[in-house]
């Protein structure tokens, strides 16, 4: 309720980390998915390879399939995948086949990161 206003004012960080929280607690129920999703699509130009990638597996713990957030986040990575550890690949990757989000040239960047 009183906190979602919040949401899109949150620095970086917090904002990914409410979204792992959320979905690590699997809370998907009402707004508040919808809210971090929409305050993501508005932070994704600023995040680093580590928050793309968390906020990508939090979407998928959720199936959450936002398909606007998704592209952005697709886009982002593909630009930053060389800044990715090999965790941050796997989460990636493990997000892509459980939203069944399958872009080829995001699957071609992290297979080709993975074996560099």
């Amino acid at each position: 309720g009183a906190a979602l206003p919040k949401v899109p004012a949150f620095p970086t960080q917090e904002l990914v980390n409410t979204s792992w929280a959320v979905a690590r607690l699997s809370f998907s129920e009402g707004p508040l998915v919808h809210t971090l999703a929409s305050a993501a699509l508005a932070r994704v130009p600023q995040y680093r390879a580590r928050d793309l990638t968390n906020t990508a597996w939090s979407l998928a713990r959720l199936r959450h399939a936002d398909a606007a957030l998704l592209r952005s986040l697709t886009d982002a990575a593909i630009r930053r995948i060389a800044d990715c550890i090999p965790q941050e690949l796997s989460n990636l990757a493990w997000a892509c086949a459980t939203l069944r989000w399958m872009d080829a040239v995001l699957l071609d960047a992290i297979a080709a990161q993975a074996i560099a």
